[in-house]
């Protein structure tokens, strides 16, 4: 049992019925300090732990509530002072502080100064008018300060130094609380002549911080019946500022003079006093506040004695108490020459690790070795990085996990849907970031269950709806982006009811039922998502919202949509929506959408939930500053490297350390932050007793660098070994080397990653790759297609399939009607033709927020073919010829329609987007009247979007075509059918035809000279080949005759240019088409054999690319007869 325990023990033995009011930092540590003293064998009762913020509450609530005045949480303090800094601003007062962008990070070290100023009892008008850095700064901060005083005051709230403010300032009636009747008033519960036992006592530690208010507040409530209670001493170091003093002679914690302090009637509450025995009263520096240690409450032979019996006796005479273990030499941590021989028992362990997560598994795995429950240890971090590795090992091992502080919300499920959100809204509403959402599991949509059964279509009843549905269905959608676009949801469900109304050939009754539940589907997203963005409310004119307004609408969101799985989504949801309920109590304040989102999601970051004690048969994680409360037996120190702890001392952003001196009470420097870090860890260092391991991380995994250890790690190293002057070589070659995330022998191994990455570093000979195999099919089916890869002949996964049945091949019946687009994709790469064809796997079709474009390379072009198709069919029906002048304003309207309808088909990223795409549309237009008005006389534009397999609807649409496939007859009796739409056919005479193709992009992959390039550039021959026998069908007799075939680039880009392939070689043409029958046939469907290929390919995660390609490219060589019709067709030119 530790000092601090020791002596809580005594005082509940001493004084079982009296009320024991021990201050504590937090509930969590009261409730710990309990928990420590039960496991101790210690009676407590009558004791409770209240926090200054309690007390205050407990004088002052009443008074509150009388007076409707709301209590203003820390975390709201930068949405008052942004409001107050816009009052200020608009009234053109600041001077210094004045706003550039968001400024959201000097709002925040504002509240941070505006607390600590509140908290030293320090108002606008004590705020020095000189001696600061800047001219202006003092008034602005005069300012800031005296505009949030009176916000407070005139909107009815109140933060916390108001609190104990107002606590002070009350005249209450004496409680349990101790409240007193005035400031001359003496302190209630003297203890009586008698001897007997006061009713109450407060007992505060000596190692808390307290500002000055707060400890005005306690001295204030408990009088006479304060004991000061000591824990360990720490040798060597200072007792930093803030702490609560000790009387002199007692600093070390175990020694206190005769009669110091000695309580007993007659002793005035202010002013100096002194007895019979000893000299003047402590006072704490604030108000002459008197007080008693528990030390000085010590008394011969009995523990403690009841106030007022006289003179106590000393502790101890000075001499060094004696040291049982290793651990308890720990209080010599900075004296290492004064302390105890070492003890040598491996009570105290040191070790370092390879990043942080090797690090913690390290820890888990010392557990394991020690064969240590769970419920005997504690982790101690100096770093909260620790807190998400230990959270999520611990859930994926199944053990308990208790959080001192709380686990941060942004690691839940409720804090991930929260700041995903966020991003939602920040991207315009994309449907790509709601989807990723719902898929990850972070949102999840409830929808009802019976539609129109009860009130608003619902009968009570909801399901989830899995998230990759939903996903489906908004990019089906093609919602892309845009709060306005979900209403496509809307058009989907219609689409999906003409779908199951007249179904497609092969469709049978259960698509249909399939497509009417689709259907229904879509109708209640669109009818949730509707209400959900209503929530939302629209940024004004200069893109500013109601901050309020949002914060309300993102708790609905939340309260709809959170997905709550486990035991800390629960409290951190509730966590969430309390502060978005808080905030939107805030209605005058306006903030940039962007800011105020930024806001949002920075706040989420710092709020907790699920904050506990110890449990049994659960891990306990606590910071290092309140380690000292807890008990256990064995205690893991993580996070001991230099950049983590003692950290850098970095001065505040608004008051510089030389500025805090000239305040009429001189503030804390920021290097007291760093004397007091390092007193709080060494003081529970001190505290531990049983088994303690200190460990750092040595290497930064993310900046691939080493990291120093931090000065605590040497001091122990020098401890240890008795030794004060060994150095950190010293320490590195103790430590040895670092654990990593696998144990050195395998064993003892946390999870089957550990131990199979043993297996994999152990080297040759110990058969993990055939275990991994034997185990694992996935693995096993990859291990077996790379050996099978590596053989030099072709196999199934290589492209050749084991078993075709038919599949593929052209000829069976019913036949397959292919498209030229189909076959180029064949000939350039057979093994994306299986994917995208043979097993219906298509690349996902994301549209990213890109505000510098708005229509993508094949939306352009469909955009502009329907131009052109509609201008030229308006004019040949009119029996004109293009002619720029006369019908310029023609085509630039009907482009104009059509850019109009695509604004409503396409999402629209900004209005400059736009400006700029239809600048590029009608320059294109502009190009086609130029190149038509070239075309020989002799030729006329005849046919347009002339469509041959598609069925009877799509000739009449068009006013010409055929309407079954064209047939193609191959040697041996085989053949192709063949579907598609011609752009354009003009006639060049009686009975001579040319067939253009419109193409919007760049000329590089075109060349005259290649006719049909490995068969990848089908298009042309084909079309003319359907063009004649079409032709052939209108004009009975005609014989037409296709002359010329080509593509054409009426664009910017293609300067109008038309390339022409001559029609000779129709027995080539053939000759590919075999090639690619035979492909088909035998199920030969390799990649591509030549990597350029794979540049722009979606499927090159899916082959492997180059790579791949240069392995295709050695099995040619081998003359396997199921690659010669690849072979043959690489040879058309």
């Amino acid at each position: 049992m530790n000092r601090l325990l020791s002596y809580l023990d005594s005082i509940c033995r001493r004084f079982p019925v009296t009320e024991k009011i021990l201050v504590v930092p937090d509930p969590v540590s009261g409730n710990e300090i309990g928990l420590a003293l039960a496991r101790s064998g210690c009676g407590w009762a009558n004791l409770r732990g209240e926090t200054t913020t309690g007390l205050a509450m407990q004088v002052a609530g009443a008074a509150l509530s009388r007076e409707k005045i709301r209590f203003l949480p820390g975390h709201l303090t930068e949405l008052v002072l942004e409001e107050v800094w816009q009052e200020l601003e608009a009234g053109n007062i600041l001077r210094y502080y004045r706003r550039t962008g968001g400024a959201a990070g000097l709002v925040r070290a504002l509240a941070n100064t505006v607390f600590e100023l509140r908290m030293n009892g320090l108002t606008a008008r004590d705020v020095p008018g000189h001696g600061l850095a800047a001219a202006g700064k003092g008034s602005d901060l005069r300012a800031v300060l005296g505009a949030f005083e009176r916000y407070l005051a005139d909107r009815g709230y109140i933060d916390f130094p108001g609190l104990l403010k107002l606590a002070l300032k009350l005249p209450a009636a004496p409680g349990k609380t101790g409240v007193w009747k005035g400031d001359n008033a003496a302190p209630l519960n003297i203890p009586t002549e008698d001897g007997s036992a006061p009713e109450r006592l407060f007992l505060v530690p000596s190692f808390i911080h307290f500002y000055p208010l707060e400890k005005k507040l306690i001295a204030r409530l408990a009088g006479r019946e304060l004991i000061v209670i000591p824990a360990e001493p720490v040798y060597g170091l200072a007792t930093p500022d803030g702490y609560w003093p000790l009387p002199e002679g007692t600093a070390d914690g175990h020694s206190c003079p005769p009669g110091a302090n000695r309580p007993g009637g007659g002793v005035p509450s202010t002013g100096e006093a002194s007895d019979a025995a000893g000299g003047p009263a402590r006072r704490d520096g604030c108000s002459g506040i008197q007080y008693r240690t528990a030390a000085a409450e010590a008394e011969e032979g009995s523990g403690w004695p009841l106030p007022g019996n006289g003179p106590a006796t000393a502790v101890g005479t000075g001499e060094r108490p004696p040291v049982a273990s290793g651990v308890e030499r720990l209080a010599w941590l900075y004296r290492v020459a004064g302390a105890p021989p070492p003890a040598c028992d491996g009570s105290v362990q040191c070790f370092h690790a390879h990043g942080i997560t090797a690090e913690v598994r390290e820890v888990l795995r010392r557990i394991m070795a020690a064969g240590l429950s769970l419920d005997q240890v504690t982790v101690v971090y100096t770093s909260e990085a620790y807190i998400p590795l230990f959270y999520e090992l611990t859930r994926r091992f199944g053990l308990g996990l208790t959080v001192a502080g709380g686990i941060p919300v942004s690691f839940t499920r409720p804090g991930r849907a929260l700041q995903g959100l966020v991003e939602w809204i920040k991207s315009g509403f994309s449907a790509r970031v709601l989807g990723d959402l719902l898929t990850g599991g972070d949102l999840q949509l409830r929808l009802p269950v019976n539609a129109g059964a009860g009130r608003n279509g619902s009968s009570g009843h909801t399901r989830t709806v899995p998230g990759i549905t939903v996903a489906r269905l908004l990019r089906d959608a093609g919602i892309a982006w845009g709060r306005e676009r979900y209403r496509l949801l809307s058009d989907l469900s219609l689409a999906y009811r003409r779908r199951a109304e007249f179904p497609g050939e092969g469709e049978d009754g259960g698509r249909r039922d399939w497509l009417l539940e689709r259907a229904a589907l879509a109708d209640q997203l669109f009818t949730l998502l509707a209400e959900l963005l209503a929530m939302i409310p629209r940024p004004d004119e200069r893109g500013r919202v109601d901050f309020a307004a949002l914060v309300e609408g993102m708790a609905g969101l939340l309260r709809r949509l959170a997905a709550v799985r486990d035991e800390m989504d629960k409290p951190a949801l509730h966590c969430l929506l309390q502060y978005l309920e808080q905030a939107a109590t805030f209605p005058f304040l306006a903030l940039d959408l962007e800011e105020a989102l930024k806001r949002v999601g920075e706040t989420v970051g710092g709020l907790r939930a699920g904050a506990g004690s110890s449990r049994p048969g659960s891990l306990h994680l606590v910071d290092y500053q309140r380690a000292v409360w807890t008990d256990r037996r064995c205690t893991f120190f993580v996070g001991l490297d230099a950049g983590a702890f003692p950290g850098v001392g970095r001065p505040d952003p608004v008051l510089l350390d030389d500025e805090r001196d000239c305040f009429m009470r001189p503030l804390p420097r920021s290097s007291s932050r760093l004397r007091e870090g390092r007193y709080a860890l060494a003081q529970a260092l001190a505290s531990r007793r049983g088994r303690v391991w200190l460990s750092y991380s040595s290497c930064d995994v993310m900046q691939n660098r080493l990291s120093a250890p931090s000065p605590v790690l040497l001091q122990a190293c020098r401890l240890l070994a008795g030794d004060p002057f060994l150095d950190y070589s010293d320490l590195a070659r103790r430590l040895g080397a670092p654990a990593a995330y696998s144990p050195p022998g395998g064993e003892p191994a946390l999870d089957d990653t550990e131990w199979w990455l043993h297996r994999a570093l152990a080297g040759p000979g110990t058969g993990g790759v055939e275990t991994v195999a034997l185990c694992y099919s996935g693995p096993g089916r990859g291990l077996r297609a790379a050996a099978a890869r590596r053989e030099n002949r072709l196999t199934e996964y290589d492209g050749k399939l084991a078993s075709v049945n038919g599949d593929f091949d052209p000829g069976r019946e019913p036949r397959p009607v292919l498209s030229s687009g189909r076959l180029e994709i064949l000939a350039g790469c057979p093994f994306r033709y299986f994917l995208q064809y043979g097993l219906q796997i298509s690349p996902p079709e994301e549209r990213d927020y890109d505000p510098g474009r708005w229509l993508s390379p094949l939306e352009r072009g469909q955009l502009l073919h329907q131009v052109f198709y509609r201008f030229m069919r308006r004019i040949t029906e009119r029996g004109e010829r293009p002619n720029p002048r006369r019908h310029r304003e023609l085509i630039m309207e009907m482009a104009d329609e059509l850019i109009a309808e695509y604004r409503h088909q396409v999402p629209v990223p900004g209005e400059v987007a736009v400006e700029r795409e239809k600048r590029e549309i009608r320059r294109a237009c502009a190009v086609f009247l130029a190149a038509e008005e070239q075309l020989p006389v002799h030729v006329s534009p005849a046919c347009f979007e002339v469509p041959f397999g598609l069925g009877p609807e799509a000739v009449f649409r068009a006013g010409c075509g055929m309407p079954d496939p064209v047939a193609v007859e191959l040697e041996h009796g085989t053949g192709l059918l063949l579907c598609g739409k011609i752009d354009r056919i003009d006639q060049a005479g009686e009975g001579v035809y040319h067939i253009w193709d419109y193409k919007t992009g760049s000329t590089g992959d075109y060349d005259e000279k290649d006719f049909l390039k490995q068969g990848r550039r089908l298009q042309h021959a084909l079309y003319a080949l359907a063009a004649e026998k079409i032709l052939a069908g209108m004009h009975p007799g005609e014989n037409p005759r296709v002359e010329k075939t080509g593509y054409y680039f009426p664009t910017e880009r293609g300067a109008g240019l038309r390339l022409a392939c001559a029609q000779g070689g129709r027995e080539v043409l053939r000759e590919a088409l075999s090639c690619l029958y035979g492909l088909l046939k035998k199920g030969i469907f390799l990649p591509a054999s030549s990597g350029d290929r794979c540049r722009y390919c979606g499927y090159r995660e899916a082959c492997g690319g180059e790579e791949t390609a240069a392995r295709i490219n050695k099995l040619l060589e081998t003359g396997d007869p199921c690659l010669t019709p690849w072979k043959m067709l690489q040879k058309i030119d």
